[in-house]
């Protein structure tokens, strides 16, 4: 199976595609399916309000899937991510890898954090702007933990003068009424930080 996917790709209330990625697909692997692996492939990131992302995803056909035991979590071995940004200075998702790095790297030494930065000029249609963080650990038990954090342009302009268009007011509306305990990100490290600890 082959699917091409549109839409929002990275927000605060659904799993963002790094973790479907990174996480998922490798729990779906372990279940039997494989040859050839689930895959996720991002071609183009999407953020609120208008989305315009894509991903293609595949995988196999099985007519059954084999049971898993992990029951034992283990312990944290190696932390991955990615810091991505569309429309913003690649200065951001730097300071973002920089910032989880300095959080992992006092716990165990095998962390990278990769950047994934796209330019307006790079999608093939414009996308809303914004930032955010994916980070994933493996344990010694093969299980996997995910986090994400995202900082997106109609909170921001909400903060900012109170005046964004009503799309994007009840856009922010919906986020604070489904996440009230998540308090308004001000800046790459800010995120950071987040995506980190709830890890």
């Amino acid at each position: 199976i082959q699917l091409t996917l549109t839409g929002i790709t990275n927000d605060e209330v659904d799993i963002s595609v790094d973790l479907l990625k990174t996480v998922t697909m490798r729990v779906l692997s372990r279940f039997g399916v494989s040859d050839p692996y689930p895959s996720v492939e991002v071609i183009e990131r999407g953020l609120p309000p208008h989305g315009k992302g894509k991903i293609v995803f595949s995988c196999p056909v099985l007519r059954e899937l084999k049971p898993i035991n992990l029951t034992d979590p283990g312990f944290v071995r190696k932390v991955r991510g990615v810091a991505y940004g569309v429309r913003i200075s690649p200065q951001l998702t730097n300071r973002m890898a920089s910032t989880a790095r300095g959080v992992f790297n006092k716990l165990l030494p095998d962390v990278y954090i990769n950047t994934d930065h796209f330019k307006g000029r790079d999608l093939g249609m414009p996308s809303d702007p914004g930032y955010g963080l994916a980070i994933f650990s493996e344990s010694t038990t093969g299980c996997f933990l995910g986090s994400k954090r995202a900082a997106i342009r109609q909170s921001a302009v909400s903060r900012e003068n109170g005046r964004a268009p009503r799309a994007e007011r009840l856009e922010v509306e919906r986020l604070e009424t489904a996440h009230p305990d998540v308090e308004p990100l001000s800046g790459p490290e800010e995120v950071s930080k987040n995506a980190s600890f709830q890890l």
